[in-house]
């Protein structure tokens, strides 16, 4: 029963999200599909400093990576992903990753 019913639910969240430094002021998020996406969709990539309130858009569309650029040096970043089904509606967020810039291209 589950099975024929999943393709009329929203999609399940996006997998194995993962960040990776560029730079000092870039960082790379990439994810894979979900597991069950039910349909089209259209990935919303948000992101905020680590201690800020409110997360901003930083990418919407159909790809599996981004990355965020204009960032400030050796600072902490949170990333979340959610996949939006454009006629069910959206994923609950994977769960929050943290990234730093830095200048060694490398997560601290």
């Amino acid at each position: 029963m589950f099975e024929k019913n999943r393709y009329f639910a929203v999609p399940t969240v996006p997998r194995n999200v993962k960040a990776r430094s560029i730079n000092s002021t870039a960082i790379q998020i990439s994810w894979m599909e979900p597991e069950f996406p039910n349909g089209v969709i259209v990935y919303h990539l948000f992101y905020r400093q680590q201690g800020e309130e409110d997360m901003k858009l930083a990418f919407a569309g159909s790809e599996k990576q981004f990355v965020v650029t204009g960032l400030k040096l050796i600072i902490a970043y949170e990333f979340k992903v959610e996949a939006y089904n454009i006629r069910l509606g959206k994923s609950g967020p994977n769960q929050t990753i943290v990234a730093r810039t830095s200048s060694a291209g490398n997560i601290k």
